[in-house]
C-alpha cells in the first residue's frame, strides 16, 4: 500500500463536514483538488485541499512491519474580502472538530490542527488550515 489510500481517507474524510456540522459548507462547485481544474465560485467561498507526505519509515522490526506515513493534510478557507473573519473562523471551528486531535478513521491518526496563517489575497481572504497526520499501513 502507499500513501495514496491515506490521501484517499482525509479527503473523505472533509467531505462529511456538512453532515458532521449540520450546515452546507461545501458543494460540489466550491471544492479545489490538486491538479484539477477550478473556477473559484462568484460569492468567493471556496476550499483548497492539499496533501503532503513525508517519507515513510518502519513502524517496526521486520520484514512484513508496516511502514509508518506522517504529513499534512492542509485545507485553505477562502471567504470574501473585507468581510470580517466571522465566516472563516466559524469554518476552522468545524474543521479543528471533524480532524481534532486523537480522531482515528481508517489508518489514519490526527496529531493536531491548527491555523497555519491566514491574510488578505487579491480578492479574497485566506485562512490555511493544517491537519497534521500519522498513519501506519502494510508496506
Amino acid at each position: 500500500m502507499t500513501e495514496i489510500c491515506i490521501g484517499k481517507a482525509l479527503y473523505d474524510r472533509f467531505k462529511t463536514l456538512n453532515e458532521f456540522s449540520g450546515i452546507n459548507y461545501i458543494n460540489e462547485n466550491n471544492i479545489a483538488y490538486p491538479n484539477v481544474s477550478f473556477e473559484p465560485p462568484q460569492n468567493k467561498r471556496w476550499f483548497e485541499l492539499s496533501f503532503l507526505a513525508d517519507k515513510p519509515t518502519p513502524a517496526s522490526i521486520g520484514k512484513e512491519a508496516q511502514n509508518r506515513w506522517s504529513g499534512i493534510f492542509q485545507i485553505d478557507i477562502c471567504t470574501p474580502l473585507a468581510k470580517g473573519i466571522d465566516e472563516a473562523n466559524a469554518k476552522y471551528e468545524w474543521i479543528a472538530m471533524l480532524f481534532s486531535r486523537g480522531t482515528c478513521f481508517g489508518d489514519v491518526e490526527i496529531n493536531s490542527v491548527y491555523k497555519a496563517k491566514e491574510g488578505a489575497e487579491k480578492d479574497y481572504y485566506r485562512t490555511v488550515v493544517r491537519v497534521e497526520w500519522t498513519a501506519d499501513i502494510d508496506n
